[in-house]
C-alpha cells in the first residue's frame, strides 16, 4: 500500500486502509483516488465488455454462415437423395425389362433349336423321297435332251432301231440305276 489508502498492483488492502460503501463495492480511504480506481475499472469493464460482444457478433456471423452452408448442404443432399432413389428406380426398370427380355430370348432360342430340327427332319424326308422316287428312273447316255421330248416316245424309238444285240450292250452300258 502506498501512502493515502492507495493500493497498488502488488500490494494488499488491509482492514484498517479499507472501507466499504453502501453498495458493496470497496473504496479506498482517499476519494479521488478511489473514484480514478473505479473509473478505471469502468472504463477497462466496459471496454471487456465491448471486446467481448464484438467477438461474440463475429462468431455469431460465423454461426449463422456455417447455418446457411448446412442448409445448402442439406438440401444438395436432398437434391442427390431425390436422383439417387430416381436412378434406382429406373435401374430396377431396366433388371425388369432386362429378364424379360432375357426369358424372351430363351424361348427364342428354344424355336429356332425346335425350327432346325424340323428343318433337318423335312430335308432328310425331301432326300429320302427323292431317292425312293429316283429308284425307278433310267438314264440313257447319249442321247440329246430337249425341253419338250416325251421321253417315253425317245425310248420306244430307242428299242426298236437297235439290233437285238447292240440292245443288249447298250443296255450294260449306259442304262444304270439312280
Amino acid at each position: 500500500m502506498q501512502a493515502g489508502g492507495r493500493k497498488t498492483k502488488n500490494s494488499q488492502k488491509t482492514p484498517e486502509t479499507s472501507a466499504t460503501n453502501c453498495d458493496g463495492l470497496g473504496t479506498t480511504g482517499g476519494g479521488a483516488d478511489a473514484d480514478e480506481d473505479e473509473r478505471e475499472f469502468r472504463q477497462f469493464m466496459k471496454s471487456a465488455m465491448l471486446s467481448l460482444q464484438a467477438k461474440l457478433d463475429k462468431n455469431n456471423d460465423i454461426q449463422l454462415k456455417m447455418l446457411e452452408r448446412m442448409d445448402k448442404v442439406e438440401e444438395t443432399q436432398r437434391e442427390f437423395e431425390r436422383a439417387l432413389n430416381f436412378t434406382c428406380g429406373k435401374i430396377d426398370e431396366i433388371k425388369t425389362e432386362n429378364e424379360t427380355l432375357r426369358t424372351k430370348m430363351a424361348n427364342m432360342d428354344l424355336q429356332l433349336q425346335t425350327a432346325k430340327q424340323q428343318l433337318s427332319d423335312l430335308k432328310e424326308n425331301q432326300l429320302k423321297q427323292e431317292r425312293h422316287s429316283r429308284g425307278y428312273n433310267l438314264r440313257i447316255g447319249g442321247v440329246e435332251e430337249h425341253s419338250d421330248e416325251n421321253a417315253l416316245e425317245i425310248v420306244k424309238d430307242l428299242l426298236t432301231t437297235q439290233s437285238s444285240r447292240k440292245q443288249e450292250v447298250f443296255y450294260r452300258e449306259a442304262v444304270y440305276l439312280l
